[in-house]
């Protein structure tokens, strides 16, 4: 029998997500059968909004464009967090925090989501917003300098003036993450979001953050 994808591609949910002992998770739209296979699916997925497995995906952005490190970044060392404020819309019930850390240009393995206290310590910059202005950014909708010259996006750390001074460098930042299929929680069903939420409480705990 031909394969139905991608004809009929599934809805993009971790698998992880999803997996059961069997696989695969069956599920019906408008009125067609449709099956995707966990293991080595070469299917694309949408990668939930602030989870590590998203703030991964723009690490791997950030080292596939060989500009960052030979130009935009060059010799730059710095550590960047962005805090996204909680908002019940967006199933994010306290505040979450991520890390972008060079050394010499050079993504270091610590980008990663990180508790407020580690943040606020080794962070040279901590910029803040809500999770629909970060949005907003990401999807090129709005840019870094309005943002940040609106009060949009607030400085919870560092200089204001060497914040300014990143500007030019920020196109590079927003389209590391513009480039992840993300699955944004305002858009989810009830149940995803339930569901993002379940997983938002299990790396919290498992992250100690």
């Amino acid at each position: 029998m031909p394969s139905l994808a991608p004809a009929l591609a599934a809805p993009s949910l971790p698998c992880d997500w999803v997996r059961r002992a069997t696989g695969y998770w069956l599920w019906s739209v408008a009125s067609a059968t449709k099956m995707m296979i966990c293991p080595g699916s070469t299917g694309t997925s949408e990668v939930p909004y602030a989870t590590p497995e998203w703030v991964e995906a723009m690490g791997k952005n950030y080292n596939a464009d060989p500009d960052n490190q030979n130009k935009v970044f060059k010799g730059m060392t710095i550590f960047l967090t962005f805090r996204v404020e909680a908002d019940p819309k967006f199933g994010i019930d306290q505040d979450i925090y991520f890390a972008t850390h060079l050394v010499n240009r050079v993504y270091q393995p610590d980008s990663t989501l990180l508790s407020k206290e580690d943040a606020e310590k080794k962070s040279d910059f901590i910029l803040t917003a809500t999770p629909s202005v970060w949005k907003k950014m990401i999807k090129k909708e709005v840019g870094f300098v309005s943002a940040f010259m609106t009060n949009k996006i607030k400085l919870d750390k560092g200089s204001a003036p060497k914040g300014i001074g990143l500007a030019p460098k920020s196109p590079a930042v927003v389209g590391a993450f513009n480039k992840i299929d993300t699955e944004w929680p305002d858009e989810m069903t009830p149940q995803r979001l339930q569901e993002y939420k379940a997983k938002v409480a299990e790396f919290r705990q498992r992250l100690v953050i």
